[in-house]
């Protein structure tokens, strides 16, 4: 799926492009294109790599790294004392707040799916001990 995704980006990128692609190589851009296609099979490789994660050590081991690739950066930059500037406060909170009140939201559902979840399977608890049906 995603080398038929990368192949559909390749040749869309190829039919937009000014000139012919031997005019665009060798006007310099072609280190843009061997550059795209090292950072695409790198990108590949970490999703093959990662389901294979998953399956060999379970997900929940995976997800643990996935974080660290996060948190160490973050870590480090705080230890360096590094001074974000006025923009990026602002793209962080434009990304932070709505990543907050969506996943806010997920667990208010998550919640309400558990709890309908448990009052039906009290419902057909109460009507099995009578002999009646449950319908679920």
């Amino acid at each position: 799926m995603f080398m038929a995704n990368y192949g559909a980006c390749i040749a869309l990128s190829m039919a937009f492009m000014e000139g012919s692609v031997g005019e665009t190589m060798s006007n310099g851009n072609g280190n843009i294109l061997i550059l795209g296609c090292i950072t695409g099979i790198l990108y590949l490789g970490g999703f093959v790599m990662l389901k294979y994660n998953i399956r060999h050590n379970g997900l929940v081991l995976a997800s643990t790294f996935m974080k660290l690739g996060v948190l160490i950066p973050t870590v480090m930059a705080v230890l360096g004392k590094e001074k974000p500037g006025k923009k990026d406060l602002a793209f962080g909170l434009l990304i932070g707040v709505p990543n907050y009140f969506s996943t806010r939201f997920l667990l208010l559902a998550l919640v309400m799916i558990v709890v309908a979840l448990c009052l039906l399977n009290l419902r057909c608890e109460y009507h099995d001990k009578r002999g009646l049906l449950c319908y679920t």
